[in-house]
């Protein structure tokens, strides 16, 4: 494999499906479940899966 970092349960991510970043809750095989704050959950193939580093940014609106 790649020098990508593996996905974890917990871990922050992006993909191409949907705008906005998600949790991982799940993990089926190669298959991941995610959830974003919103409550939207989908199962998406790992290679379609970006994990974020790093702690997430501050609010804009503040």
């Amino acid at each position: 494999m790649s020098g990508e970092p593996t996905i974890r349960i917990g871990d922050r991510v992006v993909h191409l499906q949907v705008p906005g970043v998600f949790t991982v809750v799940a993990q089926r095989g190669r298959f991941f479940e995610v959830e974003n704050a919103r409550g939207l959950r989908m199962t998406i193939h790992e290679v379609a899966l970006r994990r974020l580093d790093g702690p997430p940014p501050p609010p804009r609106d503040t």
